[in-house]
This record gives structure tokens, sequence and C-alpha cells, in this order.
């Protein structure tokens, strides 16, 4: 899907993530109770989310850890 994102988006054009914060254990409760319920739920801890779209001709702008959430802020390079 970033992928299609990068190629949609103009040059220095800005993306952003939010993901709920697996290193949170209430995060991680719910993580249980989604797998527990069949569900094919995945969490991405910010580390993870930064290489993956780094490595796809982005380059990180933020990123914030706030409560049980994270945002990072990426930047197109070409």
């Amino acid at each position: 899907m970033i992928k299609e994102v990068k190629r949609a988006l103009c040059k220095k054009g800005n993306i952003y993530i939010f993901e709920p914060n697996i290193k949170k254990v209430s995060v991680k409760i719910i993580a249980l109770l989604e797998k527990l319920l069949g569900m094919r739920s995945k969490f991405f801890t910010m580390q993870e989310i930064e290489k993956a779209i780094t490595g796809l001709g982005f380059r990180i702008l933020d990123k914030k850890e706030e409560g049980v959430s994270i945002s990072l802020c990426f930047e197109k390079l070409e």
C-alpha cells in the first residue's frame, strides 16, 4: 500500500502514520484479545515502521510517542 502512496504522492509530499503503541500494556492486551478472537491484526513498533518506510524512499521528519499512540511523519525524497 505504501508503494501506491509513494507513486501518487508528489515530490517532497508528506505521509502521516498513526499506530497504537505496542509497548504499552493496554495495547498488548488488545492485541492479545484480537489474536484470541481470530483477527489478523498486526501491530508495529515505531522502529519497524520507520525502517520499512525509509527503505521505500522516504525520510523521517518527526516521530512521537503520546499515551498509547505513536505518530510518524515522512517526506518523499524523489
